[in-house]
């Protein structure tokens, strides 16, 4: 069992520290039961922060893990989020 208030408060320090080369390799060691928590917390990101998650995902090796929890957004974050990840340049490591 996760406790959401505390994958959220951690996404939100991931993205106010830029911290996300230390935080991203986590993912593919979560729980897929954490994903609905997470994919809520990706809409909260602006777009800068979202793009800097894609790009340090490639590097990570977790890009797609970062997609499976997109694809959990509600439709407007997730078409928000699948437009930010299509315009996004030079995705790999």
């Amino acid at each position: 069992m996760h406790r959401p208030a505390y994958l959220t408060a951690a996404i939100e320090a991931t993205a106010t520290h830029n911290l996300w080369p230390e935080a991203l390799p986590l993912l593919n060691d979560l729980p897929t039961t954490t994903h609905e928590t997470l994919a809520t917390s990706l809409d909260a990101l602006t777009d800068n922060n979202f793009r800097e998650a894609l790009h340090a995902a490639a590097t990570a090796d977790c890009t797609t893990t970062l997609i499976q929890i997109v694809l959990r957004q509600d439709v407007s974050s997730r078409t928000r989020s699948l437009i930010l990840l299509n315009e996004s340049d030079n995705l790999e490591p």
